[in-house]
């Protein structure tokens, strides 16, 4: 699976930047993309465990979508202002930039499956409504 490739190579990077000085720019970004990614993970385990019409459940799942993109954009935008500042070098930024993707990557390729998920569960909940709980064999034996 693409997003096990994907949280491997994020996982490295994360592991030596989290490690630097608590004031480290490069630090902060991980941190901040640690939490960004921890924080779609709960949404999606939630929205797969997730119990409700098919509305509500497209509209959490729209919410999940718009969070991660908007997420995206102030994390383009706070390491433009890094490099501009001197804060970010173009190794840190180019690092950060590559495992923003891969994150997006990671998130995007949980979210399809959380889709497949969701049309399984839908089609259970209709063939329940047709032919209720107990199977038609049952009544034939």
């Amino acid at each position: 699976m693409d997003a096990v490739k994907h949280a491997r190579r994020v996982q490295k990077n994360l592991r030596r930047y989290v490690l630097e000085p608590d004031g480290s720019v490069a630090r902060q970004n991980y941190l901040a993309l640690r939490r960004h990614v921890l924080e779609c993970l709960r949404e999606i385990r939630q929205l797969s465990l997730a119990d409700v019409d098919p509305e509500q459940w497209a509209v959490r799942f729209q919410a999940l979508n718009e969070r991660e993109q908007r997420f995206e954009e102030r994390f383009r935008q706070s390491l433009y202002d890094g490099i501009r500042s001197g804060a970010l070098d173009g190794m840190v930024t180019s690092s950060l930039m590559n495992d923003l993707g891969s994150s997006h990557n990671i998130v995007r390729g949980l979210c399809a499956i959380l889709l497949l998920l969701g049309e399984g569960h839908e089609a259970e909940r209709q063939r329940q409504a047709l032919l209720g709980p107990e199977p038609l064999l049952a009544e034939l034996a």
